[in-house]
């Protein structure tokens, strides 16, 4: 049983079309892969557990910042502005990680859950 106002997991795995699974689940490996060089001592120049787009596979023209934003939008993302002039308003400005709620949901779908 879940507490009042908790999302039931299950339901919001199936809420999901397979392209927003697919880019959840490339979300949380970029992330991941983001933390480990840094705890490494690797300078990516990047900020620890984020990814862009670009990290998630994403290339000019393709649907990655939609789907990342559209994560944000269901709780599944957290996203905030790169950090520098350079990067304010511009293409590409924004890094993502998952949130708590998009950890669980990806957690279940990598268990087999449907």
């Amino acid at each position: 049983m879940t507490a009042p106002n908790t999302p039931d997991i299950a339901e919001v795995a199936r809420k999901l079309s397979e392209r927003d699974r697919d880019m959840l689940a490339e979300l949380a490996s970029a992330c991941a892969t983001s933390l480990e060089w840094h705890a490494k001592g690797y300078s990516t120049g990047r900020t620890p557990g984020y990814a862009r787009p670009l990290d998630c596979g994403g290339s000019n023209g393709s649907d990655h910042s939609y789907r990342l934003s559209k994560l944000v939008k269901l709780g599944l993302a957290e996203g905030k502005q790169r950090w520098g002039v350079s990067c304010s308003g511009s293409r590409g400005s924004k890094v993502y990680r998952p949130s708590p709620l998009g950890i669980a949901v990806d957690r279940f779908l990598r268990e087999g859950g449907k």
